[in-house]
């Protein structure tokens, strides 16, 4: 999933909008249970705090004790 940051920030209307950006992000989760349980899924973000990242988990139902997070630095000097 790219962009995964969308699916806290993209799927679900901000204040004073009546549609949500993108919708899609927020139907992940029904999708996703569809899936057999062993099918790998890779979330990507260049721009994903933790604390969201948590939050994405709690909310496509994903177990914790089978992930493996890769954190990597957008810092690069010239």
């Amino acid at each position: 999933i790219d962009k995964a940051h969308f699916i806290i920030t993209a799927g679900e209307p901000k204040a004073g909008e009546k549609l949500a950006f993108c919708t899609a992000y927020d139907k992940l989760a029904e999708v996703l249970l569809q899936l057999p349980v062993d099918v790998p899924v890779a979330l990507f973000s260049a721009t994903l705090p933790q604390e969201m990242l948590q939050q994405i988990t709690k909310s496509l139902n994903l177990p914790r004790d089978l992930m493996d997070t890769f954190v990597l630095t957008t810092n690069c000097p010239n």
